[in-house]
């Protein structure tokens, strides 16, 4: 049997694998839907899915719950109790993916008439179908045993269907626009392939824990959806609120200008969130056997980890970002794509989410959601409240600091609340690791941009070329700083890693 760090390895590796897929294959599709239909259609794409992403409200408060409730059964192989659980979770989300085929049909009738946007109506509501078409399935077939994967620290198996999925799609669809197929096909093309990874995980889901669906639903899972649901609201405010309020207050135009730019701010959250997603069950396995005092130091090593890459991986980005949708974008000129203030703040806002995960991952894993709920709201409204007031004036920029602020309170909220009350801590050392990071990005920040004069960026190679020199100042920056300020946790986590490889290697032989 494969260890806790053994599985958060694979899982880590093979999250790594899929998130490298999904930001390249995220790189490589919009280009050619913006190229071929223009800035109008991308954004409405783009602010459909967000606007159909708010049913997840009704999930993720049970996805959150239930995911801590199995820890517990996993760890003591109870297979009535992980079946209880599976059969009560399977049973409501089936509730929640009718509400939202009445949600899409409504959708599909309002969203063409809030839209500020040249497309027909009737073209509107036509892809407001076809985007939610592969949504339905997850909650019919997939979220629920996703879910038990997660908690059971096998998600690498959704992830392998899901990178296949990922690459097929991008095929089919560069096929399908190649040969003049119109978006409505190649979307259609898309629903498909994404329909098809929640059956097929069931189906391996249903064999693999000989799943009873006999036994009664037990609802113990969900139980403290309503704790975690106020935790699940500031999530969909982060990731649905900035593209919902350009929908309703400016032009769609703008809506594809800021998803160009999160298709790289987003790839780096995804890439940082394959130690969240990997980590979050062997924290849970601690907290549900008592290791209070093995959480305490696993922590201390992914705080300093998540901020030494944070500091290398967003310095970079915020050099290299504008460079990047300069070329990206050069042939499109029906809307201004160079937006260099915008990039920044949105750069630094993620920067800070990604800071926040060790500390969010260790209180879900705690379960202390109740405890935690209130400053969810407080970010949703920050959130909410300052994007629409400074959108008017500010466009792009404003709903970026809106969600600059919010974040920017919910990190320090959770640092402050898991070192009071979990893990009881002094508040300076998240205070201090903070700093330091803020130290690295802005050195290299400062370096970097030295570099876009001299070298003259205006082609791929030339870009690349820029990206090598910054990642060289990034990794020494950083490493000689964690040198002079935080020396033993440097070597503590390089020793932990070389562990973890070499008891792989042995399990291997």
């Amino acid at each position: 049997m494969k260890s806790r760090g053994q599985k958060a390895m694979i899982n880590t590796a093979v999250l790594g694998l899929n998130q490298l897929i999904t930001f390249a294959c995220g790189l490589i599709l919009p280009r050619y839907l913006l190229v071929s239909f223009g800035s109008d259609y991308n954004g409405v794409v783009s602010s459909i899915t967000q606007f159909l992403g708010f049913i997840s409200i009704l999930h993720i408060g049970i996805a959150g719950s239930t995911r801590f409730n199995l820890y517990k059964v996993l760890a003591d192989n109870d297979i009535k109790g992980i079946s209880g659980i599976v059969n009560a979770t399977e049973r409501y989300m089936r509730k929640v993916g009718i509400v939202l085929i009445a949600y899409i049909a409504v959708l599909a009738f309002v969203y063409p008439y809030i839209a500020s946007t040249q497309i027909p109506a009737s073209e509107v509501g036509l892809l407001v179908l076809i985007v939610g078409a592969s949504s339905v399935s997850q909650y019919f077939f997939g979220i629920t045993y996703h879910m038990l994967l997660v908690a059971d620290q096998r998600q690498y198996v959704y992830n392998i269907l899901s990178s296949i999925a990922t690459v097929l799609n991008v095929i089919i669809a560069v096929l399908l626009i190649i040969s003049g197929q119109n978006i409505f096909v190649v979307k259609a093309g898309s629903a498909v392939i994404f329909v098809m990874v929640p059956i097929l995980l069931s189906v391996y889901v249903r064999k693999k824990y000989n799943i009873d669906k006999k036994v009664p639903p037990d609802k113990t899972g969900l139980k403290g959806r309503w704790d975690v649901m106020w935790h699940s609201i500031a999530n969909i405010v982060h990731d649905k609120t900035d593209l919902v309020v350009l929908t309703l207050f400016n032009d769609i135009k703008l809506v594809s200008v800021y998803t160009v730019y999160y298709l790289v701010v987003n790839g780096l959250y995804k890439i940082l969130s394959i130690f969240t997603n990997s980590l979050e069950a062997a924290f849970g396995n601690m907290f549900a056997k008592k290791e209070v005092k093995t959480a305490y130091k696993n922590l201390e090593l992914y705080e300093f980890f998540m901020c030494a890459f944070v500091s290398v991986v967003f310095s970079v980005a915020l050099v290299l970002i504008v460079p990047f949708v300069k070329i990206y974008t050069k042939d499109i000129t029906d809307i201004n794509y160079i937006e260099p203030l915008f990039a920044g703040v949105a750069v630094i806002a993620q920067m800070v989410m990604c800071i926040r995960q060790p500390y969010l991952t260790v209180v879900q894993a705690s379960g202390h959601y109740k405890q935690t709920r209130n400053g969810a709201f407080v970010e949703a409204g920050l959130n909410i409240v300052i994007s629409v007031v400074l959108t008017h004036r500010f466009g792009l920029v404003g709903v970026a600091i809106g969600t600059l602020v919010a974040n920017l309170f919910r990190t320090l909220q959770y640092a402050f609340y898991l070192s009071k009350n979990i893990l009881h801590r002094p508040v300076s050392k998240p205070l201090l690791m903070m700093l330091w990071t803020a130290l690295n990005v802005f050195v290299v920040y400062v370096i970097g941009k030295q570099f876009i004069g001299l070298i003259g960026v205006s082609s791929w190679l030339d870009w690349a070329l820029l990206g090598i020199i910054c990642v060289i100042i990034a990794l020494l920056t950083t490493g000689l700083t964690a040198v002079i300020f935080h020396k033993k946790k440097l070597f503590s986590t390089v020793k932990l890693f070389k562990n973890l490889l070499i008891k792989k290697k042995s399990h291997r032989r």
